[in-house]
């Protein structure tokens, strides 16, 4: 289980990720929106980044398509090895 998306968001997170792969690897995502695609508040998205992405993953109130997907990508690996 992915800290703070629950069993039940299972299917909201890889909406979630369909939805990321459209979006052209340069273009950069309010937390807000990230936050609203994820079902979850923009604490949790930043709190996810802080745990597994890069240093300099978020520019201000924004992040990269491509660094938030990697940062889901990973969270879920994490969850499924533990």
């Amino acid at each position: 289980m992915i800290h703070g998306f629950g069993h039940y968001r299972k299917y909201r997170l890889a909406a979630a990720l369909d939805r990321l792969n459209a979006y052209p690897p340069q273009s950069k995502i309010a937390l807000s929106k990230a936050a609203h695609l994820l079902g979850v508040s923009e604490a949790q998205v930043r709190s996810l980044v802080q745990r597994h992405g890069p240093a300099n993953a978020l520019d201000g109130n924004t992040i990269g398509a491509a660094t938030l997907r990697h940062v889901i990508r990973q969270a879920r690996d994490a969850s499924r090895r533990s």
